[in-house]
């Protein structure tokens, strides 16, 4: 049973969690606040006090790699990079899009496919849907401009039901004529990030190395207030 300690940074607020094989021990989310540069260690340190665990107890620790806030993801890899090193862990990297995938399933139990959208601004959208099963990827994450998305969805499978998060309103109506649509809101959170790690250290699909970048999905506008 791996003991996996979780972080996800990935947008204002962001969320701490541990988990031991698929039950989560603990979990912590910070709302709204984006000093994850002053809060992040001791909210971690704080989670492993009150589970009585130690750093070395853990074999893994496992961390929201995007897409999302280009400061807050860079904090939490980091973290979890620096973490992974000093302790010789492997470092488990969990979507954003896969994170909210894995919550529509929760919420919507009869869906057989998720499909999420998050706008990206300049008239993109980051994409991305799955089976059920996480097994096969109907479409992988990657950022899309938005008058292409139509012909994407042109090949999406007709006459299921499908989970959307409420961020996919203008996306879902360009899925095939005949497919049921059910909105479930969710977003990024450390509890998804551990069980989706969880679940990759079962199938064996770890990192043994510290990714040297957050999955952007595209490339990273830096603007400059004169």
């Amino acid at each position: 049973m791996a003991l996996i300690l979780a972080l996800e940074t990935s947008g204002n607020d962001f969320s701490v969690a541990l988990i031991k094989d698929e039950n989560i021990l603990a979990f912590e989310s910070f709302n709204g606040d984006r000093r994850q540069e002053q809060m992040l260690m001791p909210a971690v340190e704080k989670l492993l006090i009150h589970c009585g665990i130690q750093p070395s107890d853990l074999d893994a620790i496992a961390a929201g790699s995007g897409p999302g806030s280009y400061t807050g993801l860079r904090i939490g890899m980091a973290f979890a990079s620096g973490f992974s090193f000093a302790k010789n862990i492997p470092l488990i990297p969990v979507g954003t899009l896969e994170n909210i995938a894995f919550q529509l399933f929760e919420n919507c139990t009869q869906a057989s496919k998720s499909l999420v959208a998050i706008e990206a601004r300049k008239e993109e959208f980051y994409l991305a849907a799955w089976y059920r099963n996480f097994e096969t990827v109907l479409l992988e994450p990657a950022c899309h401009r938005f008058q292409d998305i139509p012909g994407l969805l042109q090949g999406f499978p007709s006459g299921q039901t499908v989970a959307c998060n409420t961020g996919s309103e203008l996306i879902s109506k360009h899925l095939p004529e005949g497919t049921k649509v059910e909105f479930a809101d969710a977003k990024a959170d450390a509890r998804c990030v551990a069980l989706l790690a969880s679940h990759k250290w079962k199938k064996g699909g770890i990192a043994t190395f510290q990714p040297n970048e957050p999955d952007y999905l595209k490339p990273v506008y830096i603007s400059v207030k004169k």
